[in-house]
Formats: C-alpha cells, sequence, structure tokens
C-alpha cells in the first residue's frame, strides 16, 4: 500500500514562495549595501586625509621650511602632533626632490621618499595610492605645497594603516544587517 503525500496548502505555499523571493532580495540588498558601504568609508578616510594634508601643507611652518626658512624641528613637531591627534600613521613633509623633511621615524628624516606614487604630486596633482613605504600597508594621499607666490616647493604625504580603514568598514558593515531585519519585519 502507497501512501501518496498530501499536497501542501496554498496559503503554505505562498508563505514560502514569499519568504524565497523576500530572502533573495534582502541577500542582493545585502551585497549592493555592503559593496557601497566599503566605497563610502574608504572614500570619507580619504576625504577627511586630504583635508588634514591641505590644511598642514597651507601652514606657514611647512612653507617655511621648504623654502629653507623654517625651523626643521618646529616642522617635525607639527607633523607629530597631527599624526597623532588624528590617529594616523605617518604625515610627511618632502622637497620637490623626495627628501623628506619629517618622518615618524627621526633618523629617516633626510632620506628619499619611499614609492613611485608621490610622483604626481610633484607636478601639482593630489592623488591617492594604497601603498607600503617604510612603515605599514596604508591609504596614501599627497598633496603639493605651494610658497606664498604660488611656486610649488614639496608635499605633504599621509597614511592611513590599512587596519584602520579595515577597522571603520567592518564597524559600518555591523549597521546594514540590523536595517535589513528592520526592513524585513516593517514588510
Amino acid at each position: 500500500m502507497s501512501r501518496t503525500k498530501a499536497p501542501m496548502k496554498l496559503g503554505t505555499s505562498v508563505f514560502l514562495m514569499v519568504s524565497v523571493v523576500l530572502g533573495a532580495v534582502l541577500l542582493v540588498v545585502y551585497a549592493l549595501l555592503f559593496f557601497r558601504i566599503n566605497q563610502l568609508s574608504e572614500d570619507s578616510l580619504r576625504d577627511k586625509a586630504f583635508a588634514i594634508a591641505r590644511t598642514f601643507a597651507a601652514s606657514p611652518v611647512v612653507i617655511d621650511e621648504l623654502q629653507g626658512l623654517g625651523n626643521p624641528e618646529a616642522v617635525q613637531r607639527a607633523a607629530e602632533t597631527i599624526t597623532h591627534r588624528n590617529q594616523l600613521l605617518f604625515v610627511t613633509v618632502t622637497d620637490m626632490d623626495t627628501v623628506r623633511h619629517t618622518h615618524p621615524e627621526r633618523e629617516r628624516i633626510g632620506e628619499h621618499f619611499a614609492g613611485r606614487d608621490i610622483y604626481p604630486a610633484l607636478f601639482g596633482l593630489e592623488n591617492t595610492s594604497i601603498n607600503r613605504g617604510t612603515l605599514d600597508p596604508a591609504l596614501r594621499v599627497f598633496t603639493p605645497v605651494f610658497n606664498y607666490d604660488g611656486k610649488q616647493v614639496g608635499v605633504v604625504a599621509l597614511g592611513i594603516a590599512l587596519t584602520s580603514v579595515q577597522k571603520v568598514i567592518s564597524e559600518n558593515r555591523w549597521m546594514i544587517p540590523w536595517a535589513l531585519l528592520a526592513g524585513a519585519l516593517r514588510s
């Protein structure tokens, strides 16, 4: 004697289909939000880094140092202060020959900047990269330094450790499941 399965009730079938569709939509939305939040987090950090670099590049302590009129210790202290207050990996000031005037490791002052990603900034162009110099891998931003007459005299390079970038992105990722859950419960 064979028993045949009873067909699913219409309500159960509709519930399962809606659940599968809703699950698929939520998965797609999660993926899209995940990538978008990653991009927004990185863009936000990059914008913050550029704001700091531009402000430092326009400061008299940097301009005077790059024109040979400044106090090397004062520009190094200023770079260290900015680095610590903003939780950066480094703030480095270089002249047009890429010789460092500041560095978190003082023994590297006077050496050439590590990496070719500085070159666009030597031609007056701001740029970013992800690279590793003498320190950890970092999101690096470069902004030119111009003197009071508008002539370029150097570059400010600023780095945010990639571990810091990943930390910000990870913190923001947790918003996605909560937002999706709230949206699903509202439906």
